[in-house]
């Protein structure tokens, strides 16, 4: 769960910087 979460923060980060 915890390294679910962790690869979805930096992703997310991408996403709105995109």
């Amino acid at each position: 769960m915890l390294t679910i979460a962790a690869f979805s923060v930096p992703i997310l980060l991408g996403w709105f910087l995109a």
